[in-house]
């Protein structure tokens, strides 16, 4: 018997800043939503602070009509974003996906990430330096092996080159630019 094909997920637009406090409400009545954060340090200051990833939206697991109800009876939940009448779904993988970014802090902006160019600090050795093909804020666009893959067909722009063979893009999730890394040859030139 194969294993059931997981439910989607759908989009909440929320009133500006109760993403935190939406999630909590609707996770005390027992809904799966999900809000990632992003955490930064302010420019003004040196305390770290976090924020909704997606300003105004949250993810729901809404498998029936009852729980769609309880989303909307929050005063918070301004509307199901819906598309031609139609409810607006979100694959559980691209969200399982985001949760995964979230957990390995690929959200997070309070350390410096270390860009291609590593030095050895000892003896002033140079470290390694890796050669792509594609320059930094060239646009591509993803192709991988697998049609499920939750990249497949999204446009980036490359960011920088990581590793041999990897490359960290700039992938466009709602309305914010996200570092996602991908390997070189699932790439290729947007013309």
């Amino acid at each position: 018997m194969s294993d059931p094909k997981p439910r989607p997920w759908f989009i909440l637009r929320v009133s500006p800043n109760t993403e935190r406090r939406v999630v909590e409400a609707l996770t005390e009545k027992g809904l799966t939503v999900y809000a990632p954060v992003e955490k930064y340090v302010p420019a003004n200051t040196w305390r770290a602070r976090t924020r909704a990833l997606m300003p105004g939206y949250v993810l729901a697991d809404l498998p029936d009509d009852d729980a769609l109800d309880l989303a909307r009876g929050n005063k918070a939940v301004r509307e199901l974003m819906c598309r031609d009448g139609r409810p607006l779904r979100v694959p559980a993988i691209f969200v399982g996906t985001m949760i995964l970014l979230e957990g390995w802090k690929a959200f997070d902006r309070t350390w410096k990430k270390t860009g291609t160019r590593r030095r050895n600090r000892r003896k002033g050795r140079k470290g390694t330096v890796y050669e792509s093909r594609f320059e930094h804020g060239q646009r591509v666009r993803i192709r991988t092996a697998a049609e499920d893959h939750p990249f497949e067909g999204f446009e980036a722009s490359v960011f920088r080159t990581v590793r041999e063979e990897r490359i960290e893009v700039l992938v466009s999730l709602f309305g914010r630019a996200t570092p996602v890394e991908v390997e070189e040859g699932w790439l290729e030139e947007v013309a």
